[in-house]
Formats: C-alpha cells, structure tokens, sequence
C-alpha cells in the first residue's frame, strides 16, 4: 500500500512510462498512519475517507488515484480549501463528476473515476489492475511511443540544457552536480519540474489524463 499516490508521485519518462515514486510513507517505522504527533501520513488533499479514521488497504491507493485521475481530466483541484474544508468534502460533501466540467468526457470514463471515488470501500475497484483494465477497455491509453514524444517536445529546453551539463560534467569532473538543477523553475506554462535526466515530473494538466491511465497500471504492479 502506496498511502501518497498524488500528482508530486507520479513521474512520467521520455520513454514513455509512468512510474509512482516515493514510498516513504508506506515504509514508515511500523507502518503508522499517523506520526507521533498525532498528524495524519499523506497528503490530505488525496486521502480515502477510511484513511482518516486510520484504516489503510490497497483500496485506500485506489481512492487516490482516481483523485490524479480526476485532476488529470479537468485539469484543476478535486478537493481544494484549507485542511478543514478539505477534510469536509472528502468526508462528507458530494463528490462531483468530472463530467461536470468536461462535457466531452465519455459516460463510461466518468463512471469508472466516480466508481473509483466512492466513499465506502467495497464500493470501489477491488484492486488498482481492475480499474486499470476498465479504464483500457473504456478508453485505449496512448502508446508509450506517443507519450514519450510528447514529454519530449513538452520540455525539450530542459532536457537539451540537462544532457548538455551531463556532457559538460563527463569531459570536466570538476564541475558541481548541482549545476544539474535550474536556479529557476522551467517556464510554468510547461508545468514541468526536473526529476532525472530522463525523467519529467508531469503535474496535473487537462491535456495529460490519459497518462494517469498507464500511472494506475504501475500502481497496481
């Protein structure tokens, strides 16, 4: 069990893969849902209701990647708001479809997110796969090769400007690693951040949903 699938988790590759990373919280020291302090693990704003009560299973992950998937549709924040105001609708506000803001959206897509967001657990997917495979047969995903050229062309400038201070680095060893970083952020209209040299960390974007498609099947592995 992930307990953090969020947007910052999910790194998508010019090769045309997605991969959820950082398992910090699922390897915390006993497996706490909570720390010490009493504060909850996670990110609140991607949290299963159970989770708040501390009830984790891999259904508590499904809850959160159909949170992703919703932003990744629309495009904006599915439960925005100070912690309060989250905690709310999370827990007991309706949830909205997100057909509501994407009229384009197919019936059966928008039956799997809402599946996926549904507040008892039994009345999810049983697993990240099951989703995974419906969302395949509602909607076939991007090829991996269509994907990785898009990232590519989405953040051409950093990568050309990366490879070029890897080259630089591998005939000058003295040169500091952390040039690898940029002093500022690539350009916000990218919504790109740099992760690796060959991978691109893809925040939630209207055009990049289906993307979320190939992340619920790294989920599920």
């Amino acid at each position: 069990v992930h307990r953090d699938v969020s947007p910052q988790n999910v790194m998508v590759g010019v090769d045309g893969t997605a991969r959820v990373l950082d398992f910090g919280v699922a390897k915390a020291a006993g497996r706490l849902q909570t720390t010490r302090e009493g504060q909850l693990k996670g990110k609140i704003a991607y949290m299963a209701p159970e989770q708040y009560h501390g009830e984790v299973s891999r259904l508590t992950d499904v809850f959160a990647g159909s949170v992703v998937l919703w932003e990744a549709i629309v495009g904006d924040k599915l439960f925005s708001g100070n912690e309060g105001e989250i905690v709310a609708k999370i827990l007991h506000r309706p949830i909205p479809s997100p057909r509501e803001r994407r009229s384009d959206l197919s019936p059966a897509v928008e039956e799997i997110v809402m599946r996926g967001l549904a507040r008892d657990p039994k009345d999810r997917f049983a697993t990240a796969l099951e989703m995974s495979d419906a969302l395949v047969q509602a909607l076939p995903p991007a090829s991996s090769a269509e994907v990785g050229a898009w990232v590519t062309s989405l953040a051409a400038e950093t990568l050309r400007d990366r490879q070029a201070l890897i080259r630089e680095m591998e005939t000058e060893p003295h040169i500091s690693p952390k040039r690898l970083v940029p002093a500022t952020p690539p350009d916000a209209a990218t919504k790109t951040d740099l992760a690796s040299d060959k991978l691109i960390k893809i925040k939630s974007h209207a055009r990049t949903w289906r993307l979320s498609i190939l992340g619920l099947l790294v989920i599920a592995i």
